[in-house]
């Protein structure tokens, strides 16, 4: 993957200094660079990486190039001979950002700069005005559109330097107190050796991938994109552990973050598990296999792991509680939309997840999955009314997986399944549809014996509903090549209208 170095030169007085690499937890300077220009310190110390083939961009204004132009060229060519490594080195021409017309010419001229896939590392002390914001943007817009990494944002503080004094390190503010003497401009005790320290600020990109991550759910209920991101937090942790022994690399932080990737997987489960429309209860496997492979099992592990994260504190890692913040956040949605799983009684958990369910995609606009949830949750509801035993009956089966001889069992096992006993109920509803458009049909004995069945439950509203349903969802199952193509909204307010009619039927109307 190709390396890309940004950088913007400004038009100040750039004065020979120590920039340095500080390790912040230690006070130990791990690299230092002697320039006067942060630019190229920037690159000396984070670009190690980079070959012929790669680049470097050095935005410029005008007064930028004609004042610093040729003096910072001839210091990278210095520290290419240094390196014995010479990427390809373009200044490009910005504008000074004054106004919004600037503003967008400086965007574009940036963002054309930036090569699909390429991984970017950009140094932004030295942008005029707004450009460090732009800046931030740019690459937040381009890790989309383009695909890029952004694998380090810099700034070298040039304000604040701190001290050393027979390797003792020397804070900004202590050297305020105790070193400055009275001559201006400012001059510390000869003892005293200056350094400036460059500052990561990756964490700022960092944060916008959170909020983006975050968005993206609450716009689509996806969530894929927190789990990548925990994922990758808790991969780089276990694989720099070693190198970070004295801040903070401990066993403790692993678990932390260990437990926020259990949550993102069980995130993902959830959600993929909705799309892939997976309502039925399953519990054959481990509950890693259930939950991947059952709605309802994929919400109560998460509930059950959000419940020991909400119990501990991860306050003291700033990534950590940035990542749980935005779990906080979804978990208010999880509760609004399945709240209602906990603690169902086990010949329930089909029917309320389905429910559940549909809320989930009424209010993200899944609306082929919220008519599949609708229609299998209605017959498992009719299902249930009726009971196992008496659809057998109905079909001349023996009561399900009750047969005496296990021979007849394992026979019947095909024919005599639960999905088969769905399917009959879906044949009565066919038989109403058919009684419903000629008169003359006479019903079958099953029919009339389910609708007996059925009758305190207003059967002939149920048989509609699911007919209705039906209709709608093979409408969409077919890509709308089906005599009764409809339009977008209207099956978007259908579900919507289906949905309530159901919760009016099934007593489960919420006030």
């Amino acid at each position: 993957m190709a390396l890309h170095y940004m950088t913007v030169l400004g038009t100040g007085d750039y004065k020979p200094c120590s920039y340095v690499d500080l390790d912040e937890k230690t006070g130990k300077i791990k690299e230092c660079c002697e320039t006067p220009y942060i630019q190229t310190a920037v690159f000396s110390m984070f670009c190690k990486d980079f070959t012929a083939d790669d680049r470097v961009t050095v935005f410029v204004t005008s007064g930028a190039r004609k004042k610093h132009g040729d003096i910072l060229m001839a210091d990278f060519s210095k520290l290419s001979e240094k390196t014995g490594v010479c990427p390809k080195i373009s200044f490009i021409d910005i504008e000074e950002g004054l106004s919004s017309e600037d503003q967008w010419k400086n965007f574009n001229t940036m963002y054309d700069q930036i090569t699909a896939g390429e991984q970017v590392t950009v140094d932004i002390t030295h942008g005029f005005r707004t450009i460090p914001m732009q800046m931030f943007a740019i690459l937040n817009y381009a890790k989309t559109l383009k695909s890029i990494t952004v694998n380090g944002i810099y700034y070298g503080v040039f304000e604040q330097p701190f001290g050393m004094k027979e390797d003792k390190y020397i804070s900004y503010r202590e050297l305020e107190e105790r070193y400055i003497v009275s001559e201006r401009p400012k001059k510390y005790s000869e003892e005293v050796t200056l350094h400036y320290p460059v500052v990561n600020y990756t964490g700022y990109d960092t944060i916008t991938t959170l909020g983006n991550a975050a968005f993206m759910f609450s716009q689509t209920g996806d969530a894929g994109a927190i789990y990548d991101i925990t994922k990758e937090n808790k991969s780089r942790l276990y694989r720099t552990g070693a190198d970070c022994d004295a801040g903070g690399n401990t066993e403790e932080r692993k678990r932390d973050f260990g437990a926020l990737y259990s949550l993102g997987e069980d995130l993902k489960n959830i959600t993929e598990s909705i799309k892939c429309t997976r309502g039925k209860n399953h519990t054959d496997g481990n509950s890693k296999v259930n939950a991947e492979k059952s709605i309802y099992q994929a919400v109560c592990k998460y509930m059950k792991n959000e419940k020991k994260l909400a119990a501990k504190d991860v306050s003291g890692e700033n990534e950590a509680k940035a990542i749980k913040n935005i779990i906080d956040f979804i978990d208010n949605t999880i509760d609004e939309c399945f709240g209602d799983v906990r603690d169902v009684p086990e010949d329930m958990i089909n029917i309320v997840t389905g429910l559940c369910t549909i809320k989930w995609c009424q209010k993200y606009g899944l609306v082929q999955a919220g008519f599949t949830a609708l229609e299998e949750t209605v017959i498992s509801y009719i299902y249930t009314l009726l009971g196992s035993d008496f659809i057998g009956e109905l079909m001349g089966k023996p009561a399900c997986n009750k047969a005496e001889n296990p021979e007849d069992m394992k026979k019947d096992k095909k024919s005599d399944s639960e999905r088969s006993r769905r399917e009959f109920i879906g044949r009565i509803v066919t038989e109403y549809d058919k009684l419903s458009q000629n008169n003359s049909t006479e019903p079958t004995e099953e029919y009339l014996k389910v609708s007996e069945k059925l009758r305190e439950y207003e059967p002939i509203r149920l048989f509609v509903l699911v007919s209705g349903v039906k209709q709608a969802r093979n409408d969409m199952n077919h890509f709308g090549f089906s005599t009764d193509q409809r339009k977008s909204a209207d099956l978007k307010r259908d579900l919507d209208r289906f949905f309530c009619e159901f919760e009016e039927l099934a007593g489960m109307r919420r006030s």
